[in-house]
């Protein structure tokens, strides 16, 4: 099956358990016989109109960065989920992937698509904020989906706490326009965990709008990548944000090299122009996408750690 980018749940099954891998950028994670996926969660519980069965307390929710146990809040590193799903017989990705889970495809039951938002939620009470989303994304309302749990639990619209909503790209411009003015006016931005996560806000219904950004007809710049086994050392300053909004977070820069990735969805919209980082990580040659030929680095998680502390110059 040829996925296009978008969220998926890739449904696993062993005898006792059903697994539920997240899968972002497929055009990327994946091989002939894989997909690259993060363990997300793990029930026992039947699967329900082709979704996983609501959990309940006593059972165990994973999820990338928290597992809850009675309702107790228990933090589970990546390396954590990496060891259970391997309980499983799956296997750790390597290279850019080495913090996802090698997936067959011959063991994946079923590819759950997340559904349009019109097609869950319907009150007309909602009308105000669901135009809203669509007039600032510059994006008809019948194109956004849904991912979290109102995409995958169908969870009723007021006991939701945040609106996990998939927003697809088309052009350059309405890119550029996300990238530059990430929050809508009089709209409150969102601070959690002592973290800022530029991207979420709040307005109506105190309920937080976390977007996640797809290409559509907006030409993916890389595909396919071929490690060069070069490590890079040094420093570069952000030129262009635009990209950095996707799941893959990309940006253009000067320095010792011209482009990075920066592999967790957590940097998203993070970065500004003028922002001149120390980074270090791995030279890979793009052999697929709009960037063919050219050459990226990966940065390792020591750039996460770096701007959690704010040790950045501007």
């Amino acid at each position: 099956m040829d996925l296009e980018d978008n969220i998926w749940w890739l449904i696993c099954e062993t005898p006792s358990e059903k697994l539920c891998y997240y899968l972002i950028s497929p055009y990327l994670n994946r091989d002939d016989d894989n997909y690259y996926a993060k363990l997300v969660y793990k029930t026992s519980k039947p699967f329900k109109k082709g979704n996983i069965g609501k959990l309940k307390d006593e059972e165990k929710w994973y999820k990338t960065i928290h597992r809850f146990d009675n309702k107790q809040k228990i933090t589970i590193e990546d390396s954590a989920i990496q060891i259970m799903s391997n309980s499983y017989g799956f296997e750790n990705g390597n290279d850019y992937k080495n913090n996802l889970t090698k997936v067959p495809k011959t063991k994946i039951d079923k590819i759950i698509k997340p559904p349009l938002m019109k097609d869950i939620y319907q009150d007309e009470c909602l009308r105000t904020l669901f135009n809203r989303i669509s007039e600032f994304y510059s994006v008809h309302l019948n194109e956004i989906q849904l991912s979290g749990s109102g995409g995958l639990f169908h969870e009723p619209f007021n006991q939701l706490n945040d609106l996990d909503i998939i927003i697809p790209i088309d052009t350059i411009e309405q890119l550029n326009k996300i990238s530059c003015k990430k929050v809508p006016n009089d709209s409150n931005s969102i601070k959690l965990k002592d973290k800022n996560w530029p991207l979420r806000w709040s307005k109506e219904f105190d309920l937080i709008i976390c977007p996640f950004f797809v290409y559509r007809k907006l030409n993916i710049p890389i595909r396919k990548l071929n490690s060069t086994k070069s490590k890079i050392f040094g420093q570069v300053e952000i030129t262009n944000i635009s990209y950095g909004i996707f799941n893959l977070p990309i940006f253009e820069c000067k320095g010792v090299i011209n482009r990075i990735i920066i592999n967790s969805t957590f940097v998203r919209g993070l970065l500004e122009v003028g922002m001149i980082l120390e980074i270090k990580g791995v030279i890979y040659d793009i052999i697929d996408g709009d960037w063919v030929g050219e050459t990226i680095a990966i940065v390792s998680n020591e750039i996460i750690l770096g701007l959690k502390k704010n040790l950045y110059l501007k």
